[in-house]
């Protein structure tokens, strides 16, 4: 909008003009330049999954190892690589305990439909997990991350789950992709 502007103001200022019509020009620019321009916000989704232990996933999209224009809330653009990210916070005033096997007390990400596991590199969500039981703590004020990437320009268009698992738990968001 500001080069709109900028470009009207340069071609006016050539041609007769009042000075109250270029002075009221020059108003709209110095509005125009002071507005900020908008940076793409993250797709951001955050759930309580038991009192005081709190999910998020965000997604970005990935282009040339940066991110830009971040995709609409539940809807994904087929062929891009995206970046998501999923936090795990204990908020509360004690530590938050549970037992499983070793894979439940690691956050990972997946991403997949019924008939797809879309491959991803990072901190990814083992399929299955048959090691023994153990004892994991969530500490009070304990805040834990994790980020992978998720290339889908192999995929079908249709319905596909998010999903972030911790704890047993699961934070799942259906995520339609689109041609």
């Amino acid at each position: 909008m500001k080069d709109f502007y900028v470009k009207l103001f340069t071609h006016l200022r050539g041609k007769a003009m009042g000075r109250k019509s270029l002075f009221l020009l020059f108003i709209l620019l110095l509005a125009a330049c002071g507005q900020k321009e908008k940076e793409p916000q993250t797709a951001f989704y955050k759930k309580e999954i038991i009192p005081t232990i709190y999910y998020t996933l965000a997604i970005d999209y990935v282009t040339d190892k940066n991110f830009s224009n971040s995709p609409k809330l539940e809807v994904i653009e087929k062929g891009q690589t995206i970046q998501v990210t999923a936090t795990v916070e204990n908020t509360g005033k004690t530590d938050y305990k549970f037992g499983g096997n070793p894979c439940s007390g690691h956050l990972g990400v997946s991403f997949r439909n019924k008939d797809t596991v879309v491959p991803g590199t990072g901190d990814v969500a083992p399929d299955f997990c048959i090691e023994s039981y153990a004892e994991h703590v969530l500490k009070t004020g304990e805040k834990l991350t994790a980020s992978a990437k998720f290339d889908l320009k192999g995929i079908e268009p249709g319905v596909y789950e998010l999903s972030s698992s911790y704890a047993n738990r699961q934070f799942v968001k259906k995520i339609k992709v689109i041609d």
